[in-house]
């Protein structure tokens, strides 16, 4: 199985990170612009292959997604192990940070989520095989690259896995409206794993059961009752990151 990476910015860091790509295509007219100037340098010297074709023809390759000119191919998405994850925190000398994904359907929010998650430091993402936007060319240009900069593991039974997790030592945490604390008051100077349920049903009953504590994020309620789950998700990872920073002052 092959896939295809959709984007300057998904080709390029997929280069930087040393994955594997069989070849590069650009279309007829791209502007010659730093970052293509820059995957032209790196395929060059990597000596990996490139052609120029019609823009209607990498728009039939990338599926009408917006391509920016540029799409490559390679080996489908290599997903990491737990252990993985451990030992990344354990290089950094941090508390474990783990994200859960559980069943979110829309590769829009994966991918959004995933930037989030290097953005603020994540240890590792971890999806079900099932009932999940798996790592897609879509969510890998949502991502704009960041699929390549963090361990994703994709796991067959999530409750299991967070059962695996407490007994390390890691608490679960989800989102709820009704959560008695907000993400402000909650203590994140902890190792943790945020749990992100499905955009329209939100965490199972299962995994809802197994978290140590929930968090709520006020909502003034003008309009909307809840938020985007990339959005959602955002704004806590990034409260995470700001309370273990308070927790080493």
């Amino acid at each position: 199985m092959s896939q295809t990476l959709i984007g300057k910015n998904a080709v390029l860091q997929a280069l930087k990170a040393g994955r594997p790509i069989h070849r590069i295509v650009f279309a007829r007219g791209i502007v010659e612009d730093e970052k293509v100037q820059e995957i032209r340098a790196i395929a060059h010297e990597l000596k990996i292959g490139s052609m120029f074709a019609e823009r209607r023809d990498v728009d039939r390759q990338a599926k009408n997604e917006q391509h920016q000119g540029v799409i490559a191919f390679g080996p489908s998405f290599r997903y990491s192990e737990i252990e993985d994850v451990f030992e990344r925190a354990q290089e950094r000398n941090e508390k474990p940070f783990i994200l859960i994904l559980e069943e979110l359907e829309d590769p829009y929010n994966v991918g959004s989520l995933i930037r989030s998650a290097v953005g603020a430091g994540v240890h590792g993402v971890i999806i079900p095989e099932h009932k999940q936007a798996d790592i897609t060319a879509v969510v890998v240009k949502v991502s704009t690259g960041a699929t390549e900069y963090i361990p994703i593991v994709r796991v067959k039974n999530i409750n299991q896995t967070i059962r695996g997790f407490k007994e390390k030592g890691i608490w679960i945490f989800g989102t709820h409206q009704n959560a008695p604390q907000t993400y402000v008051e909650a203590d994140f100077d902890l190792p943790l794993a945020l749990v992100i349920g499905n955009e329209g049903r939100g965490m199972s009953k299962l995994v809802r059961e197994q978290c140590d504590f929930m968090v709520k994020i006020p909502i003034r309620k003008e309009g909307i009752d809840s938020l985007n789950a990339s959005v959602a998700g955002a704004i806590i990872l990034f409260k995470v990151v700001e309370g273990r920073i308070r927790g080493r002052s």
